[in-house]
């Protein structure tokens, strides 16, 4: 997805809330000043404005979303040849237009934005499957990436999601709060049964990732994937033509993903749905035990999680609230010198980690505590030096890792310095010249 949106929501929050804001930072330091902060927003808006498409071209881009490339970091065998191609995708665009809407509903003199919101609202509706919605639109996954063909464009033929389908909901709640319409018609009075459905419970297959790293099994949690995983016996790498499959025929629990789905819940005030609790339980379980930075299956960087449960907890998932402190202190303690934060060897943009480690501790720290204030405004003034302006007033930062897929295994921590197992994973990267932007699935 754009880096640039994670980051104007960060310049959001310190510069418009009640938290960290740029003027309580002003007797900490003075190098960076409100305007400077309003001209990056304004240049990132710009930005944004114009790379997202005008025009659709049969089945390769929509009108709409916003650009988006698939990379193979790896080749993988039978799978794909190590290259990347144009990608649309629901995922890239959803998570756009939603940060943008709370960066509107924070700061509604940014005009700029329900335009893109509405056009983002033409191509959304069109990833629906029932009352669920996919990565891809089509049964044969990515229109442009060169799979091996056979079985694995049987094996891009997914099943819709949970993280999909909490997302595109947030989407329609903010989309109607801020405009007043409906942008996707004849959505259920209740969510709360697509995702009860799918649960991590009575199950007799599990990851190689739950395996290896996770460690927790019969969860009650989410499931990813809304539908029925194979047989813990079956060939699993063996996808099925005409329906559909998900990686390695696996099902899987995703700290993030249950916490988007806590949100979606949450802001429909559904908080009686069968798995609410399990969620939250798994998720303060990982902060409790040290496996904050490796319950993502499909998100990569270490501080994911923080930002999830403190923009979770500000949007009123309440029952996460024991693990704000966890977050917080993790994040304060790892800042380095000049106001970053590190990622580990599977995620280690630091720009997007320092956005996600300062978005976390926008929301979760004390505004009165001046050692706290300063650690923000230094984290500030790193993400104000690596903002690229562009000779038209346009801003954007460099790539960064959001989200990944096809993750066989992998665990690591900050400072690390090289892997600590194996990984295979498909990366989703936004090419808008003369920036490459980056994404995992």
């Amino acid at each position: 997805m754009h880096f640039v949106v994670l980051l104007l929501r960060l310049f959001a929050l310190c510069s418009l809330s009640a938290g960290f804001s740029i003027a309580q930072a002003d007797d900490v330091a003075s190098t960076t000043t409100p305007l400077t902060v309003e001209r990056v927003i304004k240049g990132g808006l710009q930005y944004l404005e114009s790379t997202q498409v005008k025009e659709t071209r049969g089945d390769l881009q929509s009108r709409g979303e916003w650009s988006s490339a698939m990379t193979a970091e790896h080749r993988l065998v039978f799978y794909s040849k190590k290259k990347a191609a144009y990608d649309s995708n629901l995922f890239s665009t959803v998570w756009t237009h939603n940060l943008l809407a709370e960066i509107y509903l924070r700061d509604p003199s940014l005009s700029m934005i329900p335009p893109m919101l509405n056009l983002a609202m033409e191509t959304i509706p069109s990833y629906r499957e029932g009352d669920a919605f996919r990565f891809w639109q089509t049964d044969f996954g990515p229109t442009q990436f060169e799979l091996a063909p056979g079985l694995t464009r049987y094996a891009a033929n997914l099943f819709p999601d949970a993280d999909d389908t909490a997302v595109t909901y947030t989407a329609e709640w903010l989309y109607e709060k801020i405009t007043g319409k409906i942008g996707i018609p004849k959505l259920p009075q209740k969510i709360g049964p697509i995702f009860a459905q799918w649960r991590d419970q009575k199950r007799k297959n599990f990851s190689l990732y739950e395996i290896l790293v996770s460690q927790e099994f019969q969860t009650g949690a989410y499931l990813t994937w809304l539908g029925q995983e194979q047989a813990a016996l079956q060939l699993r790498y063996m996808p099925e033509p005409h329906k559909h499959n998900m990686p390695f025929g696996e099902n899987d629990v995703d700290c993030v993903v249950n916490t988007n789905v806590l949100v979606a819940l949450t802001e429909r005030g559904e908080l009686d749905t069968p798995g609410y609790e399990h969620a939250c339980n798994l998720i303060n379980r990982a902060f409790r035990h040290g496996r904050q930075g490796s319950c993502g299956v499909y998100y990569p960087n270490h501080y994911q999680l923080h930002a999830a449960i403190a923009r979770a907890t500000s949007l009123g998932v309440s029952c996460l609230d024991e693990s704000k402190p966890l977050a917080l202190s993790e994040i304060l303690k790892r800042q380095r010198k000049d106001g970053s934060w590190l990622g580990t060897p599977y995620a280690d943009d630091i720009d997007i980690t320092t956005a996600f480690a300062l978005g976390a501790l926008a929301e979760l720290g004390d505004p009165s505590d001046p050692k706290q204030i300063a650690q923000a405004q230094r984290g500030v003034e790193y993400l104000l030096g690596s903002v690229i302006e562009m000779p038209d007033g346009r801003a954007h930062w460099a790539n960064g890792a959001f989200f990944r897929g096809v993750q066989l295994f992998e665990r690591a921590t900050p400072g690390d310095p090289k892997p600590s197992r194996r990984h295979l994973r498909f990366r989703h990267s936004n090419r808008p010249k003369p920036l490459l932007l980056r994404e995992l699935i």
